[in-house]
């Protein structure tokens, strides 16, 4: 066999020591992330490294600054809309665990020497070989993100890693999408070896050399999981009780994720070979694959809200200038700005302000419009443009931008900037309107006092929101006492108090969509990170996305009557609905 093999996304290069260097490069990728090209060729590598006589072990790396930082979510993304059955959606995850499985019963240890982030299938990677070295790097980011996206770890992780460090802080870790360094996988027995970026490879070339073990703990000859496993142990479950009660308290059984990570790893620890645990594994990850959630969380929370962060890892100097900026209004935002501006070295004027000034901002407080607010007589309108930040401002996570119909290109880019530095989302609403997380607000509490006039207890109202997953109830902001106490008892179940305070929502978004103050994109965006809309749903279009648009009509008449019937976003809806059902386009 020859020393050297390029495939797809790595190369084989065996040395004259025997030891192989696999290299992990993604082709036309700025990092590496899991392709269907990568899940084979890892299958592929392992069987060219079994059958190579001259090989004593392979360590694996990578050739780009980062290891490999997960999945690749645009392909992701459109599993849902491809309509694949159960049995389709099975085979095609099963790809990369039987890759792996395969790695680590090659006969041949197999080292893996992580020069950077390996989150997702790559820290699965990780898990999967006989060594683990990282380098010393506090900011390097170990873990497994994928409850957060709807899914599950679906590359052996909850199975491995609750072998390697027990069930309960393998649960830990699992659940709560947590990051960890280096050190602290460490210390938690996730890896072998922490040590400077110079000596990396040669740490695991050594270990190769050196002791080189072949399989893995779980393939030995009576092993046990550290802690125990089976529900027939009563540790196991009283953790087991616990870990469901937490999913429950902290997810709503609003996210099918957590409960399927659960099962995973419970009953995929009572099988005691690793084959088998695996198919368990496969089997639940597949069916997140072919649920709505996972699609509306990876759309909204990480293609669509990376696509409006990107421009701040741009190089700075392709950044639109800005050198001075004026600022009208007492926001309590001001000082956030003006902390900015001073880093950035960027002049802050915010009395005698002239037409000089590359940009005037309007810092949004209330309802007001844009071009009500007294501006400088000759300030050209293009460098005009509202902003708007929730509060809590420390905590909100986007802000919103409204611009006027003379609002330059340039303009809107430049206060993107200064918002992504501020390491907020930016957000746009097309023209001059009430602030877009203002409307949700307004229609989210209104809808509680309609409830509550209607004879439904406040109390229920306050339960079901939480139920529905929004963030906060709609009455704690309610002053008026008497609404809250002048109610008679009237029946409705939780599950249509739960769809009015979420439809009224939805509905008020529509109607800013249709009259042209906001698109789908942002909309979404905003409903998520700033008014506490669940996630579980994409975001307020994603809403109706996830049902369509037949049966959201069918729920609002269900819940209002004819009362939106006449309402030219109502006819909006029923032409489009007509049309092709959806907001957003299929992704296929």
């Amino acid at each position: 066999m020859t020393d050297q093999v390029i495939f797809d996304t790595m190369s084989y290069h065996r040395q004259d020591n025997g030891v192989v260097f696999i290299v992990i490069d993604v082709k036309d990728r700025s990092v590496n992330v899991l392709t269907p090209e990568m899940h084979v060729d890892f299958g592929r590598v392992a069987d060219y490294l079994a059958q190579d006589d001259k090989a004593i072990g392979a360590v694996i790396h990578s050739a780009k600054s980062s290891f490999i930082v997960g999945g690749d979510l645009n392909r992701i993304v459109r599993y849902y809309d491809q309509g694949r059955t159960a049995k389709e959606a099975y085979e095609q995850s099963r790809t990369y665990t039987q890759s792996l499985r395969k790695l680590e019963t090659c006969g041949k240890p197999v080292a893996v020497a992580i020069n950077g982030t390996a989150l997702g299938g790559g820290f699965e990677l990780a898990l999967a070989c006989h060594y683990r070295v990282v380098v010393d790097n506090p900011k390097l980011l170990l873990g497994l993100p994928e409850i957060s996206l709807g899914l599950l770890p679906g590359g052996g992780g909850t199975q491995r890693l609750p072998r390697l460090i027990g069930l309960e802080k393998a649960a830990s870790l699992i659940l709560s999408s947590r990051y960890i360094n280096p050190h602290e996988a460490l210390e938690m027995g996730i890896v072998d070896a922490v040590t400077p970026l110079d000596s990396l490879l040669e740490t695991a070339e050594k270990w190769i050399l050196e002791k080189g073990i072949s399989t893995q703990p779980w393939d030995r000859r009576g092993f046990k999981i550290l802690g125990g496993s089976g529900l027939n142990q009563m540790s196991i479950a009283q953790l087991f009780q616990k870990l469901t009660l937490q999913v429950s308290i902290d997810f709503k059984y609003n996210y099918p994720s957590p409960i399927a990570a659960l099962r995973c790893l419970f009953n995929g620890t009572t099988v005691s070979d690793m084959d088998t645990a695996l198919r368990i594994e496969t089997k639940e990850f597949s069916a997140l694959t072919r649920n709505p959630v996972a699609r509306n969380m990876i759309r909204t929370l990480f293609l669509n809200k990376g696509a409006a962060d990107k421009p701040s890892q741009e190089d700075p100097s392709s950044r639109p200038t800005v050198k001075t900026i004026g600022l009208i209004g007492t926001a309590p935002y001001q000082k956030l700005l003006g902390d900015i501006c001073a880093k950035e070295g960027i002049t802050l004027v915010t009395q005698d302000i002239n037409a000089d000034v590359d940009m005037l901002i309007i810092a949004r407080e209330n309802q007001q419009n844009l071009m009500s607010t007294s501006v400088p007589h000759d300030m050209p309108n293009d460098r005009i443009i509202g902003l708007y930040i929730s509060d809590p401002i420390d905590k909100v996570k986007a802000v919103e931008i409204i611009k006027n119909d003379n609002t330059s290109a340039e303009t809107v880019a430049r206060i993107k900037s200064l918002c992504q530095r501020m390491r907020k989302t930016p957000t746009v609403q097309n023209k001059d309107c009430e602030p877009f997380s203002l409307m949700l607000d307004s229609a989210y509490n209104k809808e509680a006092e309609r409830l509550v006039g209607m004879g439904i207890s406040p109390i229920l109202i306050e339960n079901a929101a939480i139920a529905a997953g929004m963030s906060a109830g709609p009455l704690l902001s309610v002053s008026n006492n008497a609404v809250l106490t002048s109610f008679e008892k009237h029946a409705m179940s939780v599950d249509d108090v739960k769809n009015c305070l979420l439809c009224a929502q939805v509905y008020a978004a529509f109607v800013a969509l249709e009259k042209g103050l906001i698109g789908s994109v942002d909309a979404d965006l905003i409903s998520l990170l700033v008014n506490g809309f669940p996630s579980y749903t994409g975001g307020v279009m994603s809403f109706i996305d996830t049902i369509g648009l037949s049966a959201f009509i069918q729920m609002l008449d269900k819940l209002y009557g004819e009362n939106y019937h006449h309402q030219p976003a109502y006819i909006m809806m029923q032409k489009m609905a007509h049309q092709s059902n959806r907001i957003y386009p299929m992704m296929t």
